[in-house]
């Protein structure tokens, strides 16, 4: 969609027209062929598909056995005010509260871990901010663990409320939410821990298997892709759909397919492929067309693993989903509440597999992706270092 206010770029290059054919009847349209382009280089090197394009072509993508200290490294390069030191302090004690929560009990651990998550969603949303610096009187986490149940039969039984804005106070997950592009809605109530658990890549496999939930995510293989002769640049993708159902590919082209920022184009074989919109690149610095242009129009529809050899990246075919920090932290939000209110549940709740994988597996993820939010650029796991 055409942004006449971006002062970037106005200029777009309308698709050609689909080349139909007749079946009974009936014009059929035919998926395009990919537009020709190549990988765009700057200074001799490819630039891959990022979130952070500009700050990854200054300094590539950061490796690090600790996020937490990479963030503050990061911190100490900026101007030194009060709001800055704050998010160091923040920083400082989610990561004090990670390294902690290794040597506490099971039944302690989640309420642990979730106060690392919470003080690190607030180095996050203080950065973004650049705003005075709040006492922090009205901050709240922004749910509530209310509906307190004292047997446990189901993972759907478990669930938490989302309050409606309140003028008077900062509420971390809504402002997590709207922080990262998305909508956090007048508030809901009774909304199921599965809910969140469904939005979370590197688990999404063995959740859909054991839930029965239709599937939201595929891995994609994205590039940026331009063509020098008429100084134009797009995203294109592919997904490789030879290991799922043929349901599960048909719900991924009619998403694309009714997609306004995407549009699909011919794949090899077994292959879903997809282009977003061209835009002019001419004379303008190229990171900023990267960035705006290009990759804020589909980051929501965009989630990420991060692996040592960098983010591993999916693609969304649901319009109804949260941010994957938010769903993150809602999550261990939950869970910090039933061992903090109920903990008498928590042996039954870790009989729950997918449950005992999200506690090993994703509070680093959670870590390492919204480090990545604070320094901007990709920050992802040290290849060489073991958790």
């Amino acid at each position: 969609m055409a942004n006449t206010n971006c002062r970037y770029c106005v200029d777009r290059q309308p698709r050609p027209s689909s080349v139909g054919r007749r079946q009974g009847g009936v014009t059929v349209p035919e998926i395009p062929d990919a537009s020709r382009g190549l990988v765009p280089h700057v200074n001799g090197r490819a630039v891959p598909f990022t979130f952070w394009p500009e700050e990854y072509l200054k300094r590539r993508p950061f490796s690090a056995s600790n996020p937490w200290q990479c963030m503050i490294a990061s911190l100490l390069a900026e101007e030194q005010t009060k709001a800055n030191l704050r998010c160091r302090c923040h920083i400082e004690q989610s990561r004090d509260f990670w390294v902690a929560s290794h040597n506490a009990s099971v039944g302690t651990r989640p309420l642990m871990l979730y106060y690392s998550y919470v003080n690190l969603a607030k180095a996050f949303l203080l950065h973004r901010s650049r705003e005075a610096v709040p006492s922090g009187a009205e901050d709240h986490h922004g749910l509530y663990y209310v509906n307190r149940i004292t047997s446990y039969s189901s993972l759907d039984e478990i669930t938490f409320d989302i309050p409606p804005p309140n003028a008077g106070r900062c509420l971390f997950y809504r402002e997590l939410v709207e922080r990262c592009g998305f909508s956090a809605g007048p508030g809901r109530q009774g909304v199921p821990i599965t809910e969140m658990l469904h939005q979370i890549p590197g688990l999404h496999d063995a959740f859909i298997a054991r839930t029965g939930y239709d599937r939201a995510f595929f891995p994609v293989e994205l590039q940026f892709r331009t063509d020098p002769t008429n100084e134009r640049t797009w995203v294109w993708g592919r997904v490789d759909v030879s290991m799922y159902y043929s349901a599960e590919e048909a719900a991924l082209r009619s998403f694309i397919a009714a997609c306004p920022e995407l549009h699909l184009v011919r794949g090899a074989g077994e292959e879903v492929c997809f282009e977003t919109e061209q835009v002019a690149s001419r004379n303008v610095p190229f990171r900023l067309v990267l960035r705006r242009d290009l990759v804020d129009p589909i980051r929501k529809y965009l989630w990420s693993v991060q692996t040592n050899q960098g983010f591993r990246y999916f693609i969304s075919i649901r319009d109804d989903l949260t941010a994957q920090v938010a769903s993150n932290y809602a999550v261990m939000y939950t869970l910090g509440m039933i061992v903090r209110y109920t903990p008498d549940m928590l042996d039954e709740l870790l009989g729950e597999w997918i449950i005992h994988e999200y506690l090993e597996t994703q509070p680093l993820q959670y870590a390492y992706l919204l480090g990545s939010g604070i320094v901007r650029n990709e920050l992802v796991p040290n290849p060489l270092a073991t958790h």
